[in-house]
């Protein structure tokens, strides 16, 4: 089973300006760039919620996939692991939590988005962004990143029909960005 602590210590989506200095290195095609600067759409650190509760619950931020609060898909806010202050998000496949947050009509522009996971070991997990997400219906939405992590320290980014392969750390704190 993938049981994880999708533990968003915190959860950050800023709206940026083209990336600078772009360089591809002709030997390795390892692309780098000046990040640019950008404002924050949305943050969320979950020490404002209370353990023990249900996110969507306390959040208008946030939904559960049956869009139903309270339900079982909701996720529980933790104090067992957190990234920073006290709280985290425990997103455990052993009661289907599947929580959504809208980023609202974002059609152009550059974003970063950054989300801090804690896997325990021996488990995996899964996130995704969407380009579309209408009328609470998986028939109805168009993944844009879905991001697999094995439960052997191994994963893959997958957008359009391209699997992006890595390794993720289990039992730490680590950034997706």
């Amino acid at each position: 089973g993938d049981r994880f602590i999708n533990a968003y210590g915190t959860v950050e989506m800023l709206e940026m300006d083209p990336p600078e200095n772009v360089a591809v290195d002709e030997y390795t095609r390892l692309v780098t760039w000046s990040a640019p600067a950008g404002d924050y759409i949305f943050f969320d650190d979950f020490d404002s919620y209370t353990a023990g509760d249900y996110l969507c619950t306390q959040s208008d931020d946030w939904n559960p996939w049956s869009n139903n609060p309270g339900s079982s898909d909701d996720a529980m806010i933790s104090d067992a692991q957190a990234h920073s202050g006290a709280n985290s998000v425990l997103v455990d496949d052993g009661s289907a939590s599947d929580i959504i947050h809208l980023f609202g009509d974002l059609t152009t522009g550059n974003y970063d988005v950054s989300i801090w996971l804690y896997l325990e070991p021996g488990y995996g997990g899964y996130y995704n962004l969407l380009y579309d997400f209408t009328e609470w219906s998986q028939d109805r939405t168009t993944w844009a990143q879905e991001n697999y992590f094995g439960n052997d320290g191994t994963g893959y980014t997958l957008i359009g029909t391209d699997n992006i392969p890595f390794d993720c750390p289990q039992g730490e704190w680590f950034e997706c960005k």
